[in-house]
């Protein structure tokens, strides 16, 4: 289960805030807890709705990596490769 981290430390479960024992010392109206109690809890929940907006930037460790060269690659990619360096990179013949 995923979870996050009070300010105090602890772990707690997405959908909380603080810790119980946050909680207790506190409250729960979070117009009556210090700035910095406030700062933090909004700082984490930005966090995470960064990472929930944007989760195609995630890169995970085990997505298959191809390093070989191009010439180690099958023809149809080969030949691919040769289009765009002739085509995209050096422009088309003629054009210079």
């Amino acid at each position: 289960m995923a979870s996050r981290r009070c300010p105090c430390g602890k772990r707690i479960p997405l959908h909380q805030s603080v810790c119980a024992a946050c909680a207790d010392k506190y409250g729960t109206d979070r117009a009556a807890w210090p700035e910095w109690l406030r700062f933090c809890v909004r700082d984490t929940q930005r966090e995470l709705d960064c990472d929930r907006r944007h989760d195609e930037l995630t890169v995970f460790d085990d997505d298959p990596v191809d390093d070989r060269y191009p010439s180690e690659l099958p023809n149809n990619v080969r030949a691919a490769w040769s289009y765009i360096a002739r085509n995209m990179l050096y422009g088309e013949p003629g054009d210079g």
